[in-house]
């Protein structure tokens, strides 16, 4: 029963290795089939080889006017992740997802527009969000800056994508 076991467990370990291999080395084989979505999304060990989110990295910087001037910009997003790598609390680390998951899923829409961002539903969430969440109520404007990190061919640039002030 015990060699039945272990067999049976080197056959799973030698399967798992076998398609990690594939994937890393070819990551477009057997990209549609259904072990290819199944193994990706209950045993691969995360997207780290995805060269889009490796090659940009977005960030939202949020600042607001009270009292005629304006704040030091802030990073909810890395101040969140800095905040639970310095007390290890799990609800800045979600934190940190969901605030970068709000503002990545509205930037990353196809054909979005700097004016048309504005009259998004979600950028209307995105913004009461942040106001309510880390605005203090005395402010009577914000500006949220978004931008993009770009490390391509051991290059790094740095763009403005959006500069919205309200």
């Amino acid at each position: 029963m015990k060699e039945r076991l272990t067999a049976a467990l080197f056959i799973v370990l030698a399967l798992h290795l076998i398609l990690s291999l594939v994937f890393i080395l070819n990551p477009g084989s057997l990209m549609k089939t259904r072990i290819s979505r199944i193994y990706r999304t209950y045993f691969a060990s995360g997207p780290f080889f995805d060269s889009e989110r490796i090659i940009n990295s977005y960030s939202l910087y949020l600042s607001w006017k009270s009292n005629g001037e304006w704040s030091s910009p802030i990073c909810p997003a890395k101040d969140n992740f800095a905040r639970y790598n310095s007390r290890f609390n799990p609800t800045d680390i979600y934190r940190s997802r969901f605030d970068r998951t709000l503002y990545q899923g509205l930037i990353l829409k196809p054909g979005q527009t700097a004016d048309g961002i504005t009259k998004d539903k979600e950028f209307q969430q995105l913004k009461r969000y942040l106001s309510d969440r880390y605005v203090p109520r005395e402010a009577d404007s914000i500006c949220l800056l978004i931008t993009r990190k770009k490390s391509q061919d051991f290059k790094t640039s740095l763009d403005t994508l959006y500069r919205i002030i309200q």
